[in-house]
């Protein structure tokens, strides 16, 4: 979600031209921005759960968490 994304850092390391292509690009997506971040959501809370259960014993042996 712009400008919370970052996006517009890139700007700062490539030529004038090229930022302002990169600008253009950006205002072009418009709502696929909140497509990506909805689908992001949906697969990292999948894959959240087993990775935090998995640093939680590596962290914490013998302790339970959730079950």
């Amino acid at each position: 979600m712009p400008p919370l994304d970052g996006f517009g850092v890139l700007g700062l390391f490539v030529s004038e031209g090229i930022a302002r292509r990169i600008q253009t690009f950006s205002r072009s997506l418009g709502g696929f921005s909140m497509i990506g971040l909805l689908l992001v959501w949906q697969v990292f809370g999948g894959i959240f759960h087993p990775v935090f259960s998995i640093a939680l014993r590596a962290l914490y042996p013998g302790q339970g968490y959730g079950s």
